[in-house]
């Protein structure tokens, strides 16, 4: 990791006791096992007690969602009951037109200004975070946590030159406020809710009996959700 200089490294010291949010946006079109196995491996590594899933509307880089925001929202929620690390904040799905970032960093600012926020963005997000909607008012109150991939090591000068003199170790993120961009240890999984769904697509019904179904299709799709979403969508024949 590249050294930074101290006045550059901690952009905004962090005072003590300062209640922090983790936040993981995105469609989950639907969340599987891989936003599970990332969300609780990062959860170790910086030591969080909570993350907050925050399903996008209609991202503006994004097609429309295949199915509605209120399933969408259902499924997180049903799995926030089961797993204790997770909260839902649905704010961004009461929009009528494209959700940016930085406009639900401000909201929630505003609503609890003591609160250190930290965003939860993988490599591609970070390789063209600089195509983001006002991203330098979006790394001015975040710190970035970056889900690295397995067998990848990053190239720095692919990165924008602010970018690369934020990059940060774990103990100086402790210590800063916003700027900051953690590279966290890669969680070892491969899934794409983009595959599911063409998966789940190849039948016309599913067997409502259970998640396990005759057809070899759609139970290998099953087997990479948690086993709420996976029964929530069964029972309501999504995505087929």
């Amino acid at each position: 990791m590249t050294n930074v200089a101290e006045n550059e490294r901690v952009k905004s010291k962090r005072p003590k006791n300062t209640e922090s949010q983790l936040i993981f946006g995105g469609t989950f079109d639907p969340f599987h096992l891989g936003h599970l196995n990332l969300c609780k491996h990062v959860a170790g590594d910086l030591d969080v007690n909570t993350i907050t899933l925050l399903p996008a509307n209609i991202p503006p880089h994004k097609a429309a969602a295949k199915v509605s925001s209120q399933h969408r929202l259902a499924m997180l929620q049903a799995l926030a009951q089961q797993e204790p690390l997770f909260r839902v904040d649905g704010r961004e799905l009461n929009r009528d037109k494209p959700s940016y970032t930085v406009d639900t960093l401000k909201e929630i600012k505003l609503e609890t200004p003591a609160l250190s926020l930290s965003l939860l963005i993988g490599m591609d997000s970070l390789l063209s975070f600089t195509q983001w909607h006002q991203w330098q008012e979006i790394i001015a109150r975040v710190n970035l946590i970056v889900c690295t991939r397995p067998n990848y090591t990053l190239d720095i000068k692919q990165l924008h030159t602010e970018l690369q003199k934020r990059l940060t170790d774990k103990a100086s993120l402790n210590l800063a406020d916003v700027g900051q961009i953690y590279l966290a240890p890669s969680a070892n999984v491969d899934l794409s809710s983009t595959d599911i769904r063409y998966q789940l697509s190849q039948v016309n019904t599913y067997d409502s009996s259970s998640v396990t179904t005759s057809s070899q299709v759609p139970s290998q799709a099953f087997n990479q959700l948690p086993k709420v979403i996976a029964e929530y969508i069964k029972q309501r024949q999504l995505y087929c």
